[in-house]
């Protein structure tokens, strides 16, 4: 925002040099005398174009900074998606398994209590 308000500012102090130089040689052109104010408004001009490039070559490198900030940023946040989809997954396939390994020992009880019920021992007295 300062560098677009000394834009602004800027370009309008250049319209306004501009057109004083455009009057002081047409002045000095119909009369011959001028050339000190044609020469003060050249000068004025001039630096007003220092300071415009002064404060855009502060703008690009800050620009230049700020765009490989994104870039780094850009690349962390693909890393980290990346992350996240390989997490869910791992989660998946350990729900998965814990499923399945919870109906492995649902159906391990259920035969067991079958097992049982069928009191192997029933019949057969100790030989003691």
């Amino acid at each position: 925002t300062d560098f677009s308000d000394f834009k602004k500012e800027f370009n309008k102090r250049l319209a306004e040099l501009s057109d004083e130089a455009t009057k002081v040689i047409q002045n000095c052109v119909q009369k011959h005398i001028g050339a000190e104010q044609f020469e003060r408004a050249r000068i004025c001009r001039e630096q007003s174009k220092e300071k415009y490039l002064e404060k855009k070559g502060i703008f690009d490198k800050k620009s230049l900074k700020l765009e490989e900030k994104l870039e780094s940023l850009c690349m962390k946040r693909a890393t980290d998606r990346g992350a996240e989809a390989k997490l869910k997954y791992r989660q998946k396939t350990l729900e998965d398994a814990i499923e399945r390994n919870e109906g492995y020992i649902k159906t391990y009880r259920e035969k067991e209590s079958e097992l049982n019920a069928l009191n192997f021992d029933a019949g057969f007295e100790d030989t003691k």
